[in-house]
C-alpha cells in the first residue's frame, strides 16, 4: 500500500520529536458505510487515531484520485474503524521513518481549462428522459429542460479547476477537481520524476472525471452517474488528454 504523507516538523533531525502537523492522503472512496448516517468513514477514524497518537498536532486528510476505488470489505461501522486504524498505522510508519525535508521556494498556480460533455440532448431525448420510469432520469430531464428554457441552451462545457503547488524540487502537489479516477495519479507519476502527490475532490465537487479507459468500460463512473448530476451527459473522450495536458503544464511551472 502506498500512502502519500508529509510530517511538518521544524525539529525533523530529532527522531524523538513528534510532528506539529500531519497531512496524509490515499486514493480510495470513503464508502465503507452507506449514506444512511453522518460519518467521516475510514478517513475520519484515521484522523481520530492519529490525533490520539500525536496529541497537539494538526491532522488532516487530503483525498486522492479514488473516484473508482472503494474500500473492502465494507458496510459496517466496525469495518470503517478497522480501515481507519489500518491507514493510521501506515501513516504513523511513514511519519516515524527517516524524514525528508520539504523546502522552497514555494510556487503556486491555478487554472480552469475547459472540459466538454457529450450532448446536448435533443428535444426528443429530453422528452424520453422526463417520461422515464427511473425517477433520477426523469428529474435529470426536467433540470435540463428548465436550463434550456431559462437560458436558451444547455451548457456543454465546464471550467475545470486545477491547482499545483511546488516546494522547490522536494515535493510537487497537484489538485484535481471532482471525483478523478485513479488512472490520473498513476499516469502522472509515471511521467514525472521526483515526489509527486496527486489529490482530487479539490476546489469543486463537479462530477466523476474518468479516463478514456473508464469511459470505454461504461458503468457508474463511465457515464451512469450523469442522471444524478445537472450536466447534459457524460464527459466526452477528450477529457483524459485535456486533463493530462494541463496537469503536465502546471507541474512544470511549479518545479
Amino acid at each position: 500500500m502506498h500512502v502519500d504523507g508529509v510530517g511538518v516538523d521544524p525539529f525533523a533531525d530529532d527522531p524523538l520529536c513528534d510532528p506539529l502537523a500531519v497531512l496524509f492522503g490515499y486514493a480510495c472512496h470513503a464508502t465503507t458505510l452507506l449514506v444512511d448516517r453522518y460519518s467521516g468513514d475510514w478517513p475520519g477514524y484515521a484522523v481520530e487515531y492519529l490525533r490520539e497518537r500525536y496529541p497537539g498536532a494538526t491532522v488532516a486528510y487530503l483525498p486522492g484520485c479514488g473516484g473508482d476505488q472503494n474500500p473492502y470489505p465494507r458496510r459496517s461501522l466496525e469495518l470503517a474503524k478497522q480501515h481507519g486504524r489500518t491507514m493510521a498505522n501506515a501513516v504513523t510508519a511513514a511519519v516515524e521513518a527517516a524524514r525528508r525535508p520539504v523546502r522552497g521556494p514555494l510556487r503556486l498556480v491555478y487554472e480552469e481549462p475547459t472540459l466538454r460533455f457529450d450532448g446536448p440532448p435533443t428535444d426528443d431525448e429530453l422528452a424520453r428522459m422526463r417520461d422515464s420510469d427511473d425517477p433520477f432520469w426523469s428529474r435529470h430531464g426536467e433540470l435540463l429542460a428548465e436550463e434550456r428554457e431559462r437560458t436558451g441552451d444547455i451548457r456543454t462545457e465546464y471550467p475545470y479547476p486545477m491547482q499545483a503547488v511546488g516546494f522547490g524540487t522536494d515535493l510537487t502537489m497537484l489538485a484535481l477537481a471532482g471525483e478523478a479516477v485513479v488512472d490520473y495519479a498513476l499516469l502522472l507519476k509515471d511521467r514525472f520524476d521526483g515526489p509527486l502527490w496527486v489529490a482530487a475532490y479539490a476546489n469543486d465537487g463537479f462530477t466523476y472525471v474518468p479516463t478514456a479507459r473508464v469511459l470505454s468500460q461504461g458503468g457508474y463512473e463511465g457515464g451512469e452517474v450523469t442522471k444524478f448530476r445537472r450536466y447534459p451527459g457524460r464527459l466526452d473522450p477528450s477529457v483524459e488528454a485535456r486533463v493530462l495536458r494541463n496537469a503536465e503544464a502546471l507541474i512544470e511551472r511549479v518545479r
